[in-house]
């Protein structure tokens, strides 16, 4: 297949956007192997720009690759996500104090323009192109939430760090949509913290975003559970 001369980056963005959902809706399952020329038939794309759209993915942690054994889709386990989110709570715990004492009005105002995005969840049963859309929506902005809060703490190490961990997170984030479990306390909890981070109060802030991860990890873990006993 020949791509039309300028066009690379629009393909790659197209065959990213195709292939994530592939991923939110399971057409790709967690450990299912795949290739280039596979994801290429399954778009309808040519080769390099599902090439470059994988290598994107591979560094949001959504596939691996791996030389000689090929690409496959990250696969989670229980035990895995249980610690990541147990490294997310200790930066974000870490941060909460900081964030009190150093976040800007500026970044406030910024955190909380995407709280209204994050207090209507897409639905769990509809599978429409739509509805497809707008979880996608939901997760960028919930990821986005996130990392604007960790932001004011103004510490880049930290921001960095939050950041990769988030990254391999991301695949969770699908999941957890996918159970469509806890839809009215997680959007209750967004705006908890978001109350937290305009009071600047920093216990609050700690102990709304751990409630917050936990609430997440458990939907996340039992719905793993729930496909290991499936199988």
């Amino acid at each position: 297949m020949t791509e039309p001369a300028g066009a690379g980056g629009d393909l790659t963005d197209a065959a990213y956007r195709r292939i994530r959902s592939m991923l939110l809706y399971q057409e790709l399952r967690p450990g299912e192997r795949t290739s280039v020329g596979r994801l290429s038939a399954a778009t309808g794309l040519g080769r390099a720009p599902v090439k470059a759209a994988i290598d994107r993915l591979a560094g949001e942690g959504l596939f691996q690759i791996r030389g000689r054994s090929g690409t496959s889709v990250t696969r989670l386990t229980a035990t895995g996500v249980t610690q990541m989110f147990e490294m997310r709570s200790l930066y974000e715990d870490a941060a909460a104090p900081l964030i009190a004492e150093r976040i800007t009005d500026e970044q406030v105002a910024d955190a909380l323009a995407l709280v209204p995005a994050l207090t209507s969840a897409p639905s769990p049963e509809e599978r429409t192109p739509e509805e497809l859309t707008r979880r996608i929506e939901f997760i960028d902005n919930d990821v986005e939430f996130h990392r604007r809060i960790i932001a004011g703490a103004n510490n880049p190490y930290l921001c960095d760090a939050y950041r990769s961990l988030n990254l391999h997170l991301l695949i969770s984030h699908y999941l957890v949509l996918d159970t469509g479990a806890h839809e009215t306390q997680r959007q209750n909890e967004h705006i908890d913290i978001a109350h937290a981070l305009q009071e600047r109060d920093a216990a609050a802030l700690a102990s709304t975003l751990r409630r917050h991860a936990d609430v997440v990890r458990d939907a996340i873990v039992k719905t793993i559970n729930r496909r290991e006993v499936t199988r």
